[in-house]
């Protein structure tokens, strides 16, 4: 048997974990307390909770916009030998650190446990924010039967997304990262060095341990849509699920390049927000952050029409969703929406990816569209 299946095994079945109090379902991350409310979400080796605060965090009073009494906790187990698996994990842990943005969800602290029988797991907190995501949002309109929203909500919500996304994809534009280090607590700066002493025997590059400056970095979501995008109880929209990113342009130049971004594609991109460069990658060609614009131009007709542009398209002409998205095959429903607002989708959909816009571009378009 894999060393893969028996992590999964112990875990799932014998549910053994030394951080885990069972008897009364509270986890103890860096010497605080947490009480366990419900499970939120599971994938074969993620789990997210749904927990509450039993003692007030230095970090806490800087999210003024969520739930302070709840938190959210993600745990992700790393089986013995899997190094890839931990380092994906620490590299989203160093992503949520790059950025002070009020439109990217941040990590409210973060710890990662030795086990046992060699796997490690790694536990990350966020603010919790009660009102769901986007595709919560769209999923409620489509059962009341009201799928559509007005367009001054979907402008209000596309400028926030964007200014997050130009936070992501344009270095200049990010905040001063000083306040938000001096509000975290030392157990969680010191997070780097303690991962790196638990890897000391593992042939991890050592980058990915260390806290480097970001400031200088573009990075690319890769995974933008309805899901990832939370809701804050004034309706503003967080990017989130930074485990998704890459940084700066990715340059295609070799076939293991080619294998090693599908894989990746793979495991972090939904199909129906994808750009047509990463459905059909190849080689000598560039990955940069036009891909999100991409996204974001599927995202909008969603919100705009209830369903994915390439999902529609396939479902009213039965031609194969890639297809249509590597060629750019879409129709825009009747509706009451701006011209403007209908252009923006057609702009971000381009097959071309040096015909999108940028995310400033966009902002610029968004906010001159009369409400």
């Amino acid at each position: 048997m894999s060393e893969l299946l028996k992590s999964v095994l112990n875990y799932a079945c014998c549910g053994y974990n030394p951080l885990w109090d069972y008897s009364s379902s509270y986890i103890t991350i860096n010497a605080r307390k947490y009480k366990l409310e419900r499970l939120l979400n599971e994938n074969v080796l993620s789990f997210v909770h749904l927990v509450e605060c039993r003692y007030a965090t230095t970090q806490s009073r800087l999210y003024e916009d969520s739930n302070l009494d709840k938190l959210v906790l993600k745990q992700v187990l790393c089986p013995f030998g899997n190094i890839n698996s931990v380092s994906n994990v620490l590299k989203e842990i160093e992503n949520y650190k790059s950025f002070n943005s009020q439109y990217i969800i941040k990590c409210i602290d973060s710890q990662v446990v030795q086990k046992d029988d060699g796997s490690k797991m790694v536990l990350m907190l966020f603010p919790y924010y009660q009102r769901g995501s986007l595709q919560d949002k769209i999923n409620y309109n489509l059962l009341d039967g009201s799928n559509i929203l007005i367009e001054t909500e979907i402008i209000q919500l596309m400028v926030g997304i964007c200014k997050g996304l130009l936070c992501l994809h344009d270095p200049t534009t990010r905040e001063d990262m000083g306040n938000l280090s001096n509000g975290m607590d030392s157990v969680s700066i010191k997070m780097s060095d303690d991962v790196a002493s638990l890897l000391d025997n593992t042939p991890l590059e050592m980058d990915l341990m260390t806290s480097k400056n970001n400031k200088w970095d573009s990075f690319i979501h890769l995974n933008i849509k309805p899901a990832t995008i939370l809701l804050t109880e004034e309706n503003e929209p967080i990017i989130s699920n930074l485990g998704s990113c890459i940084r700066g342009e990715r340059q295609i130049k070799t076939d293991l390049d080619s294998t090693n971004l599908k894989q990746w594609v793979s495991t972090h991109c939904n199909v129906f927000y994808m750009a047509p460069e990463l459905i059909n990658i190849k080689k000598f060609t560039t990955i940069d952050c036009s891909v999100d614009i991409w996204s974001l131009g599927c995202l909008l007709y969603t919100l705009m029409f209830g369903i994915s542009p390439f999902d529609r398209e396939e479902q009213i002409n039965g031609l194969p969703l890639r297809h249509n998205i590597c060629k750019g095959i879409f129709s825009i429903p009747d509706n009451k929406y701006s011209i403007k607002l209908i252009g923006i989708i057609k702009s971000c959909l381009q097959v071309d990816s040096i015909m999108r816009p940028t995310a400033s571009e966009l902002l610029t378009q968004l906010q001159s569209i009369p409400k």
